[in-house]
Order: C-alpha cells, then structure tokens, then sequence
C-alpha cells in the first residue's frame, strides 16, 4: 500500500492487490479450456479530495511492466495527473487495508 502525494501534500491511499487473468479459448459449461494465467493487479483508490473519492480499477497484464515502471520510480499516474508515491511498511498497509478499503490480510 502507499500514500499518493500531490507534491509534499497527502492526498490519498493506493492498494495494489496482484491477480491472475486467463481468457476462455474453449469449452462450455463444466468443460471450459483457459490459456495460461498472465499476472495483473486490481488496484483500490482512495482519493478523499477527488471527484470520485473511491474508486477501482484494473491493471491488465499487457500493460503491468509499465505500471510497475512507475511504482519503481514512486510515481502513479492517475487521469493524466501524475502523483509521488510513499510506500508504507506491513504494518501500516495492514491497519489502512482494513480502515481504507475494509480488505482484511493474512499475517
């Protein structure tokens, strides 16, 4: 989890849960084939001074590397702002995984 600043200023939380997306490439019902899992994430904004103050989406697996790019250099990019982000440690992404989104982790 990490802190998004808008300069020095606090203006929200962002959660990075990974997943797994596979596409359907045949089969019906109970017999349904899959491709091979590719790694994405569904990320949870919480941005209380924003327009849409909570919101979800999804980083597909083509386009995970850049995302992670960004992560790496502590930026986020979010409707054409870009923002610093300030990652927090275990503890403190536990307690805001449950207070900010109500997700509960495994220690």
């Amino acid at each position: 989890m990490a802190q998004i600043l808008d300069g020095s200023n606090p203006v929200g939380h962002l959660l990075v849960v990974p997943d797994v997306y596979s596409l359907q490439t045949g089969g019906a019902l109970w017999w349904r084939r899959w491709s091979e899992g590719r790694h994405g994430a569904m990320l949870h904004l919480a941005l209380p001074g924003a327009k849409f103050p909570f919101t979800d989406t999804i980083v597909m697996p083509d386009d995970l590397a850049e995302e992670l790019d960004d992560w790496d250099r502590d930026r986020f990019q979010y409707l054409g702002k870009t923002y610093d982000l300030r990652w927090l440690d275990d503890s403190e992404s536990r307690s805001l995984a449950i207070d900010q989104f109500g997700i509960t982790t495994s220690t």
